[in-house]
C-alpha cells in the first residue's frame, strides 16, 4: 500500500509541569495512493502517538479543499490519547467529492501546535464523470502493465487510458497499412471493459523522415516538417481513425512536440509554426476518415523543477 503522511513539528504532552516525550502527529488512508472508488466511504485518519507516560489532551481542526484552493468541507476532533499509545481517529467528510482534494489539518496540544497536510483523490459514483485517466503504453508490450492493472485503476474510477499505434509500425512499406496485432487487443480488450481511448498518432516513420545531423541529437529523427513528410503522416492518421471508428474517440497528434526528446529539431525545423501545419493537416485527414472523432493538440513537455 502507498501512504502519504507528512510530519510536522511534534507538540509535548505536560505531566506535573514536567514536559514528557513528543507527540506524534500524521493523517493516513488506508486505501493504496489515497486513491477512494466510486461507493468508497471517504474515510481520512489521523494518528497519534503519545510516547509520554501521562496523557495528552489533543484537539484537531481540519478543512479539505480541491484543486483550485476551495473548501469542501471542513471538522474538527478533541480526543485524550492515552499515555504510551498510538492512537487512530477518522475525520469523514459530508457530501459527494470528485476529483483530487488535500487535507490539510492543524493539530493543537498544551498550547503546541503542527500542521498537516495530505492529499487524496475521490472518484465520481459515475466513471464517465470521473475525469480520471491513464497512460499504459501497452504499444511498448511492457510486462510490468497488464490489464489487471487497468481493471484496478478503472474501480478507482479510471474512464479513459491513452496509449499509441506507432505510425512505423503501421506503415512498413509507403502506402501499405497493417495495425499490429498487440494494438488490436488493446483496442479491443478498452471497448470490452467499458473504456474511452486517447491514442497518440506518433512516432517518427523512417520511410519518410529525415536524421538531424549536427548537435547533441545528431542522429536521431525529426518531426515531420515537409510538406510531403506532413502529407505521409496525415495519410497515416486517416487510416487509423478509419479503421477505428467506433472504437476510439480520441486522437492525439504527436507527443510532446514542445521537448528535443520527440521533436529534436525543435528550434530550427520544429517550430510551433512547423506543429501547427502538422495538426492543421492531420486534423483535417482525421475528420475526414471519422467525423465523430475528437483530434486534441499533444501533451506538453513537463519538466518540474528540482528545487
Amino acid at each position: 500500500l502507498i501512504f502519504f503522511q507528512l510530519f510536522g513539528g511534534m507538540p509535548a504532552c505536560m505531566a506535573a509541569g514536567v514536559q514528557q516525550e513528543p507527540l506524534e502527529s500524521s493523517f493516513y488512508t488506508n486505501k493504496a495512493g489515497n486513491l477512494f472508488g466510486p461507493g468508497d466511504v471517504i474515510s481520512l485518519m489521523g494518528k497519534y502517538r503519545n510516547s509520554s507516560g501521562s496523557p495528552c489532551r489533543v484537539r484537531t481542526s481540519v478543512q479539505v479543499v480541491n484543486s483550485r484552493g476551495e473548501e469542501a468541507w471542513r471538522g474538527e476532533k478533541e480526543i485524550t490519547v492515552p499515555a504510551n499509545t498510538v492512537y487512530s481517529v477518522p475525520f469523514s467528510p459530508d457530501g459527494k467529492l470528485s476529483g483530487m482534494y488535500t487535507l490539510k489539518g492543524t493539530v493543537f496540544a498544551n498550547g503546541t501546535e503542527q500542521s498537516l497536510s495530505m492529499d487524496f483523490y475521490a472518484a465520481a459514483n459515475s466513471l464517465r464523470d470521473s475525469g480520471l485517466g491513464t497512460c499504459t503504453h501497452f504499444a511498448f508490450a511492457n510486462p510490468t502493465v497488464t490489464t489487471d492493472d487497468v481493471l484496478a485503476g478503472q474501480a478507482l474510477g479510471v474512464s479513459i487510458v491513452r496509449d499509441e499505434c506507432w505510425w512505423g509500425d503501421v506503415e512498413k512499406q509507403k502506402g501499405v497499412y497493417e495495425i499490429p496485432a498487440r494494438v488490436e487487443r488493446y483496442v479491443d480488450f478498452a471497448v470490452q471493459n467499458g473504456l474511452e481511448i486517447l491514442m497518440p498518432l506518433t512516432y517518427i516513420n523512417a520511410l519518410y523522415c529525415d536524421k538531424m545531423e549536427t548537435g547533441p541529437y545528431a542522429g536521431n529523427y525529426k518531426m515531420p516538417h515537409t510538406d510531403a513528410q506532413i502529407a505521409a503522416y496525415a495519410d497515416y492518421c486517416a487510416y487509423l481513425a478509419g479503421a477505428f471508428r467506433g472504437k476510439v474517440q480520441y486522437f492525439e497528434i504527436w507527443n510532446e512536440p514542445d521537448g528535443y526528446d520527440f521533436n529534436p529539431d525543435l528550434d530550427r525545423t520544429g517550430s510551433p509554426e512547423t506543429y501547427a501545419k502538422l495538426l492543421k493537416a492531420a486534423y483535417s485527414a482525421i475528420k475526414k476518415a471519422n467525423p465523430d472523432a475528437y483530434v486534441p493538440v499533444s501533451y506538453t513537455h513537463l519538466t518540474l523543477p528540482t528545487t
